[in-house]
Formats: structure tokens, C-alpha cells, sequence
């Protein structure tokens, strides 16, 4: 891949990671409801997945 799209998956890492962050750190502590749990679930998966697609991009995995 090219430079361009690798700095591109960067970026997009870099606000998903954000993005889990602000959801962990807006779960209470007790009670977390179902969509609450999905929404983090789904944040954790997209850094996951750009985190695989920006290790294929560099040659790795």
C-alpha cells in the first residue's frame, strides 16, 4: 500500500482509539446497559480491524 493510505489508516486509528477511550471512560461503574456494552464492543472491534489493516499495509501480517 501506498504511504497515503497508510497515513490515512493512522488517522482513522487514532480517532477510533479516542473514541474507545471516551466510551470506557463514560461507563458507570455499576449498571451498564446493553447498548452501552455494544457501543464499546463495536469500538474495541473497529480498533482491532485498523489495527490489522494497518499492519497488512506496512508488510507485516
Amino acid at each position: 500500500m501506498d504511504a497515503h493510505r497508510i497515513a490515512e489508516l493512522e488517522q482513522e486509528l487514532a480517532r477510533a482509539e479516542a473514541e474507545l477511550h471516551e466510551h470506557r471512560a463514560g461507563m458507570p461503574a455499576h449498571t451498564v446497559r446493553p447498548a452501552q456494552l455494544q457501543a464499546l464492543e463495536d469500538a474495541e472491534e473497529r480498533v482491532e480491524n485498523l489495527r490489522a489493516q494497518l499492519r497488512a499495509a506496512k508488510g507485516g501480517d
